[in-house]
């Protein structure tokens, strides 16, 4: 008894596997990339709206009169070095010439949640 060979090599086999691994990572990582973007945004629409002036030339968030940036800044920042870091990393795994569509799609997604609007 012996089992049928499988349906293509497995060096084709093994990129398969990376390929739609990769895929299902980048799915997820833009989905939680997405959420935290959406609660930052959220997070200081509320501090704003809630929090008083303590008095005349502070920010309710960061001092943005002062030029400081704001939490959500810092957080859009960090954001936006983590998707870098990120694409860097996939990028080492499979060229991007054969990144399956995808994979594309989701480090798409990814960028844009790093874009911080200015009316959201």
């Amino acid at each position: 008894w012996h089992l049928p060979p499988p349906p293509f090599p497995p060096s084709a086999r093994a990129q398969a596997v990376l390929d739609e691994s990769l895929v299902l990572v980048a799915q997820r990582y833009a989905q939680l990339v997405s959420e935290l973007a959406q609660t930052t945004l959220r997070t200081e629409s509320s501090m704003k709206r809630l929090q008083p002036r303590r008095h005349a030339g502070a920010a309710a968030e960061g001092g943005v009169e002062t030029g400081a940036p704001s939490d959500s800044d810092k957080i859009f920042a960090q954001l936006r070095l983590d998707a870098a870091s990120f694409r860097a990393q996939v990028a080492a795994l499979l060229p991007e010439e054969r990144w399956p569509r995808a994979l594309a799609d989701a480090l798409q997604l990814v960028d844009l949640a790093t874009v911080q609007t200015a009316d959201a």
